[in-house]
């Protein structure tokens, strides 16, 4: 009975799971190479956004500044700015690093320090409604809250590659925000205080799920892509290996039927070297010997 109790609860927990949060992705699924080509991927797609991200989070963190700057929070506004700008200006140095070596695969490290990154940017995020949410007024409140409720959604759709880092920098941002929004009220208005929590964990609950969709669309062709990569390194292996050792000989054309890659073989029953042979159009070469039965292969290919 308590076996399958725990089973019963496990399978309602994967669930309830999957309705709030969509599927996850198949990790366990693949071979280490295929993995390290998707976590490249992923990488690559959250590191092309660090230019985009970087100013986003400047600009708003600018204006939350700009407007705190007379308020209790003079002192904190500028130093909370100080480190969003710190931490914006590495990344950007990290990424313009990163342009110059391509990135064909990644490791579970790298996966970790993207998620690393990205909690210390949530906590940056959290700290500012926590300590400039309480004692401001209305318009203070409703700007800061703005412009957090918008950076949570950016982040968590700049980061939706790797679920573990959005979720993490999306559930910060909430819970600091809720309980910012907690102590702000002081207990004058509960219900309304509690109302605001709940639509802050609405939120986040909407975009865990939509998160871990993209995710898991983004996860199924990024495998897609690598297993075929994979397939096409492994044919032009073999057909390598069967052109420097293989006694026949083969041929290939392009879309404008130029030869494209000939094979040694191929040049040498052709009567021309190599350099004369490659891009040379295939009816060119056709068109100078005497073989029988060349309109017909022309035909065909046509």
């Amino acid at each position: 009975m308590g076996l399958e109790s725990e089973s019963s609860t496990g399978g309602l927990f994967a669930r309830t799971s999957r309705v709030l949060f969509g599927p996850q992705t198949p990790e366990g699924s693949v071979d280490e190479e295929t993995a390290r080509r998707i976590r490249g991927e992923q990488v690559a797609a959250i590191v092309e956004l660090t230019p985009m991200s970087a100013a986003a989070n400047l600009l708003c963190a600018g204006l939350i500044t700009v407007a705190f700057i007379d308020t209790s929070n003079a002192l904190f506004a500028p130093l909370w700015l100080a480190a969003i700008a710190t931490f914006a200006a590495m990344a950007l140095r990290n990424w313009w690093s990163s342009r110059a070596r391509p990135r064909a695969g990644a490791g579970p490290r790298a996966i970790s320090r993207l998620t690393i990154n990205s909690l210390i940017l949530a906590c940056l995020w959290g700290l500012a409604p926590i300590m400039m949410l309480p004692g401001a007024d209305t318009f203070h409140q409703l700007l800061l809250q703005i412009l957090v409720t918008g950076m949570s959604a950016g982040g968590a759709f700049g980061l939706s590659t790797v679920p573990r880092a959005a979720n993490s920098y999306v559930w910060i941002i909430v819970a600091s925000s809720a309980l910012a929004m907690l102590i702000a009220g002081s207990g004058e208005s509960v219900h309304s205080d509690l109302m605001v929590v709940a639509l802050w964990i609405g939120y986040g609950l909407y975009l865990s799920r939509n998160i871990a969709i993209h995710a898991a669309r983004f996860y199924e062709n990024a495998r897609n892509r690598a297993e075929l990569t994979e397939k096409n390194e492994v044919i032009g292996l073999l057909l390598k290996d069967f052109q420097e050792h293989g006694g026949d000989w083969l041929w290939e054309t392009d879309a404008e039927g130029r030869l494209v890659d000939p094979s040694p073989r191929f040049a040498e029953v052709a009567g021309r070297t190599l350099d004369e042979v490659s891009g040379m159009q295939f009816r060119a070469l056709l068109a100078a010997g005497q073989a029988d039965g060349d309109e017909q292969l022309l035909d065909a290919m046509e």
